[in-house]
């Protein structure tokens, strides 16, 4: 599941309704300001927003190297027959 976040214009405290609104557009977090790795993406004119991470890939399998190199042997041996 992506995750999302609530961004608000830089203030002291987060307050009720900020909270109220980020529960509303279904974000778990709020960023009080907008973070360095969104600067440049969103303006504070566009404040508050919803923004919504990218889902990372899942990590490819682990491989299973002994396997890999039992079939390798396997296909020297036969390719030797031939």
């Amino acid at each position: 599941m992506a995750r999302r976040v609530w961004i608000i214009a830089k203030k002291d405290k987060i307050e009720d309704n900020d909270i109220a609104s980020a529960q509303l557009n279904g974000c778990a977090e709020i960023a009080n300001g907008i973070p360095p790795a969104l600067e440049g993406i969103i303006s504070k004119f566009q404040l508050p927003i919803a923004y919504e991470e990218p889902e990372v890939p899942p990590p490819p399998k682990p491989r299973d190297l002994e396997a890999e190199l039992d079939d390798l042997k396997a296909k020297v041996k036969e390719l030797e027959k031939k």
